[in-house]
């Protein structure tokens, strides 16, 4: 196992900015996954941490060790990392158990002590019946099943994973993820596992870096990821979410808001300090919304089938939300709806309406307690 330290890392191509001052610590063990869309520079920090590319700015640092700084730069054979490519990176002349092996035999382990770590590696991702096999021969998921053993008979201390699920299908992918926690259990190493999949990151990792423009602006557990998110960008990219603007009605006490919104008077959990009076965003989850007879009046848009119940899209008050239905609802079909609950985030500030004078604002009002 390896601790991993970055700090202010930056690494510049030409005029662009790929990784920009990113501070990271990874504990011993931990299965960290960088998630982000193409381009916001995930690779390249892994190629940092791999030793593939110099760093320009800060410092890595393994173990305490200074791997990589402005100054420093430790190749990548010196330190004790193993990486999973996409393309599984396996040599087509070699047989299964000559790619497995590979590493020992370029540290110069012994035939009989190789012999036994290969066998060992094959045995953990069921390979053993076939390390007489060449690459071409096997599936998709059993080339990757072989670049995994290759990391296993390294036992390196870090293992970096690249997008490695990207060319299997979906059924396949669900069985590699369970490859991989199973991988993580057994060797013990720590797992920085790069991907642009949100359902891949949340289901193998301890935690999730979500990247954007070559900076980290979140790290935390799947779930508060997805319950607590920092920006609205975070709140977009991970899971279903409608982010509506509305008005705070009641500033923040023990992290609890009220926000008006949609017609509707919704309490909010909330990591900021919000007064009454601000402007407010509200992030709504498609489970938070109550489909009924309560709340004020939609207008479904949009309806599509997911296996057990459906994704609307319906609109309220000039605003556009996600909820799950248990029924097939149509374009056009006037619901009930209320919030259950929300996250709110600060936002600009709304005009405030100009009323006719005896009047009372549209829609009905519905608090959430």
């Amino acid at each position: 196992m390896a601790r991993i330290d970055l700090v202010e890392v930056a690494k510049t191509f030409g005029a662009t900015r790929a990784v920009d001052r990113v501070d990271l610590v990874i504990p011993h063990g931990e299965f960290v996954a960088i998630l982000g869309p193409s381009g916001c520079g995930k690779t390249t920090l892994l190629r940092l941490l791999a030793g593939l590319e110099r760093v320009d700015e800060g410092s890595i640092r393994v173990d305490g060790a200074l791997v990589s700084s402005a100054e420093t730069h430790v190749p990548p054979e010196k330190r004790n990392v193993g990486v999973v490519f996409q393309s599984y990176a396996l040599w087509p002349h070699m047989t299964v158990a000559e790619n497995a092996a590979y590493p020992l035999r370029v540290a110069r382990v012994p035939p009989t002590e190789r012999a036994a770590a290969t066998h060992d590696a094959l045995a953990a991702v069921e390979l053993d019946a076939l390390a007489q096999r060449l690459p071409h021969e096997l599936s998709g998921g059993q080339q990757q099943r072989v670049a995994l053993a290759r990391c296993l008979t390294a036992k390196p201390g870090l293992v970096l994973m690249d997008e490695p699920l990207a060319n299997l299908d979906m059924h396949l992918r669900e069985r590699m993820l369970a490859e991989f926690r199973a991988f993580h259990a057994r060797s013990g190493a720590t797992i920085l596992y790069i991907t642009h999949d949100q359902a891949e990151a949340m289901s193998v990792a301890d935690r999730i870096g979500v990247m954007q423009g070559g900076r980290l602006v979140q790290v935390a557990a799947p779930e508060e990821l997805y319950q607590a998110p920092a920006t609205v960008e975070v709140a977009q990219f991970i899971g279903v979410a409608s982010i509506v603007p509305g008005r705070v009605a009641l500033g923040t006490i023990n992290r609890l808001c009220r926000v008006d919104a949609l017609g509707l008077t919704v309490q909010a959990q909330t990591a900021s300090d919000l007064r009454t009076g601000d402007g407010a965003l509200l992030v709504v989850r498609p489970e938070a919304v109550i489909l009924g007879d309560r709340g004020v009046t939609a207008v479904v848009q949009r309806s599509a089938y997911l296996g057990g119940r459906f994704l609307i899209e319906i609109e309220a008050d000039g605003h556009r939300l996600k909820a799950y239905a248990d029924r097939r609802v149509v374009p056009g079909e006037r619901v009930g709806v209320s919030i259950a609950s929300a996250w709110a985030l600060p936002g600009p500030p709304l005009p405030q309406r100009s009323l006719p004078h005896g009047s009372t604002p549209a829609g009905k009002r519905f608090e959430i307690a």
